[in-house]
């Protein structure tokens, strides 16, 4: 018996089971946190406030803002809300990683070497040492993840087509570039290679010289002489953003330049210009799904944080002039 009860796939279904019960319970959860018109207290001791500000200094070697000391301020205070409705709602029961963490803990402290693993894991809540960073952080984790969730909420591909078409820019496919190019190289040429440039480039006009027969006219360039397809960010990892800047802005079907790269000049040849567009739906459907799923999450979390907020008597215990404080439900103000 004991060894299915530790089988993992056990212990999935069993909090993926909590977790939807805890799904289903939250909106009772909100309106029965500690009494009827009751709010739970939440002190942040004005210590950790001047502690957190020392932190900022120590970081950045500067004092905070009052904006900045404010969202420290938030935080914390958010990261204390969520551990503790975290283990209000027993979030915790059953975690392999927490239940693991126990453990090694009791066995650290422990002198009594013979004791089971359940047995440790009870001693060590017995003596509180689930109040621990590692453990809070699990819990705030596992309680952000419940406030993202939108129980019977599904994303329909209608929905993704509308996000889509309300969110363009970040779909489409940048503008793109092919052309040729000869490379006279700072290196070799020194001060010559402006004046060899300059010479090169009226020869490649008089007569006008077709790109596949300026080829033998360059140096050696270890990229190569021909680039297909490339959009800004592919050309500036290559030849810096200076250039990938000035090549879009060249005529197509002419030899145009000098353009400056880290390694000399180049006399460019652009052969085709693509604008931007955008792809075919099917092709960006996951991926905008997921951009979807993402800000919905972030619009879930964001409401149940405010939620949460509005259960709190929140205030700085041990406050004093200079120190951003809060009021009821978590709004920040400046004294």
């Amino acid at each position: 018996m004991s060894r299915w009860w530790r089988n993992p796939a056990l212990h999935f279904v069993f909090i993926g089971g909590l977790l939807f019960m805890a799904l289903d319970l939250l909106p009772h959860f909100y309106g029965q946190h500690s009494g009827a018109g009751e709010r739970s207290t939440l002190a942040i001791p004005v210590n950790q406030v001047r502690q957190l500000r020392s932190d900022f200094v120590r970081q950045w070697g500067l004092e905070p803002t009052d904006k900045q000391s404010q969202a420290m301020i938030r935080q914390t205070v958010d990261d204390e809300i969520l551990y503790r409705e975290a283990r209000r709602l027993a979030l915790g029961f059953g975690d392999r990683d927490i239940r693991g963490r126990l453990v090694q803990k009791m066995r650290a402290a422990s002198t009594e070497t013979s004791l089971s693993e359940e047995a440790l894991y009870h001693k060590a809540l017995a003596l509180g040492f689930d109040d621990d960073l590692v453990i809070r952080r699990l819990l705030r984790e596992k309680m952000r993840i419940l406030l993202q969730q939108e129980p019977g909420i599904q994303i329909r591909e209608k929905d993704v087509a509308e996000y889509i078409e309300h969110h363009p820019d970040r779909f489409l496919e940048p503008p793109k570039i092919s052309f040729r190019h000869l490379f006279l190289s700072a290196r070799s040429r020194g001060h010559q290679l402006e004046q060899d440039a300059k010479a090169l480039l009226e020869k490649l006009h008089n007569p006008s010289v077709p790109p596949e027969m300026g080829d033998e006219r360059s140096d050696a360039f270890i990229l190569g002489q021909q680039f297909q397809d490339q959009s800004r960010t592919q050309i500036a990892s290559r030849f810096g953003a200076n250039f990938a800047d000035e090549i879009f802005g060249l005529g197509v079907g002419l030899w145009s330049g000098p353009l400056v790269s880290p390694y000399g000049l180049h006399i460019v040849w652009v052969q085709e210009k693509d604008p931007a567009k955008m792809p075919p739906l099917q092709a960006i459907l996951k991926q905008a799904a997921y951009a979807l799923l993402e800000e919905r999450s972030a619009t879930a979390l964001a409401a149940g944080m405010r939620r949460l907020r509005d259960l709190y008597d929140i205030h700085i215990e041990g406050d004093q002039p200079g120190i951003a404080q809060l009021t009821k439900g978590g709004e920040l103000k400046n004294p």
